[in-house]
């Protein structure tokens, strides 16, 4: 049942962006950054593991790994969009710079993890 309302929840936000950015873009980004599934996939996450606060830590380390990954996505996007760049290339560099971000913070987790 959790699925459907993140179904709906984000249905819903989408709708609210789609007319809010019409005319207040500033605040229609805001909402679409709002942590909407992180908290309903805790919820799954946290269900399904028998409600085990350890394994839900671990999941909610992993979001902010990805966070940090969307805030160097958008970052990109930002200042590709201002030199007027083709929107698939604005996409493509987003993207790859949150590769480069999860893969770095993996990589330097491991090596951490070797003491080293």
């Amino acid at each position: 049942m959790i699925r459907v309302y993140e179904i709906l929840i984000s249905l819903a936000v989408i709708v609210l962006v789609a007319f809010v950015g019409a005319r207040f873009r500033g605040v229609a980004g805001i909402i679409a950054s709002m942590p909407m599934t992180i908290p309903l996939t805790m919820a799954i996450v946290y269900q399904n593991t028998g409600r085990s606060a350890p394994a839900t830590a671990e999941f909610a380390r992993a979001a902010v790994v990805g966070m940090v990954g969307t805030a160097c996505f958008t970052l990109v996007a930002w200042l590709a969009l201002r030199r007027d760049w083709p929107f698939w290339a604005v996409l493509g560099a987003g993207y790859a710079a949150w590769v480069v971000v999860v893969l770095l913070w993996y990589l330097a987790g491991r090596l951490l993890a070797r003491g080293g």
